[in-house]
């Protein structure tokens, strides 16, 4: 295993203790604590999907020598799948999810993962 993956896991770890700590000891009646915790919550999602991610992505290229260049390709998709779910836990915080608003967002996030990915 890569010494980065191990900085990956670790700093998961902490933000899932961060989200932890701040859906146990805080209240969501304040928007700060409903910002951080949709912050913390996107942290967390996109490190913990870009693991499983760059290991599909090892096995396929798995004689590629810049491993780093790997996680990286999962790291964007990982984010974008991340922000498709924090998005999404926001429209439902504020009343707004339906079925147009979220084929909409859908649209949005796949125009901005085009528009940044390089094929």
């Amino acid at each position: 295993m890569p010494k980065f993956l191990l900085s990956v896991v670790f700093a998961s770890l902490i933000s899932f203790l961060g989200l932890f700590l701040l859906v146990k000891n805080t209240t969501p009646e304040e928007p700060k604590n409903v910002v951080v915790f949709f912050v913390l919550l996107w942290l967390f999602l996109t490190l913990l999907l870009s693991v499983p991610i760059y290991l599909v992505n090892f096995k396929r290229a798995a004689r590629y020598s810049n491993l780093k260049q790997i996680f990286r390709s999962s790291l964007k998709i990982s984010s974008v799948v991340s922000l498709l779910i924090v998005a999404l836990g926001i429209l439902k915080v504020l009343s707004a999810l339906s079925i147009l608003n979220f084929l909409l967002l859908l649209v949005f996030i796949l125009l901005i993962y085009k528009l940044t990915h390089k094929s």
